[in-house]
């Protein structure tokens, strides 16, 4: 498996444990954590200019800073907590160095499964009256 593939997997699989979407900006693929989550996962990418390659690690932070819970809030947040947890030590397996050209393949990638959401998501826009006409 190469390193790319290894890293595809990887978002696919936090998309699918989170709920977060990988987001493409003019900096390159980032992850956009929902908004009423407690824990934010980040994908952060250090250059070893040295190697020619860029070392991509994974954690996450809380997002709440200030936001008062009640106990059903701190249950939701301990439940994250455990997906996050579960999550990053899976990741953590495994070591991701990829190449310029293949971080620029991974926004690539990222940029198209954006393109494709937005494609699938029902239109906010209003809709026309098919019955008017007949």
């Amino acid at each position: 498996m190469t390193e790319l593939e290894k890293l595809k997997n990887a978002a696919l699989l936090i998309e699918e444990m989170t709920g977060c979407r990988f987001k493409h900006s003019s900096s390159g693929a980032f992850l956009y954590p929902d908004a009423d989550e407690y824990l934010a996962i980040n994908m952060r990418r250090e250059a070893d200019y040295g190697a020619k390659l860029y070392r991509v690690r994974f954690d996450a932070n809380l997002q709440t800073m200030g936001r008062p819970m009640d106990a059903a809030g701190l249950m939701r947040l301990q439940q994250e907590v455990g997906v996050a947890h579960a999550l990053l030590s899976a990741l953590e397996i495994q070591e991701y160095s990829l190449t310029p050209e293949e971080i620029q393949d991974f926004d690539d990638y990222v940029r198209k499964l954006e393109v494709q959401r937005e494609e699938q998501e029902p239109s906010d826009g209003p809709v026309m009256d098919q019955s008017i006409g007949r």
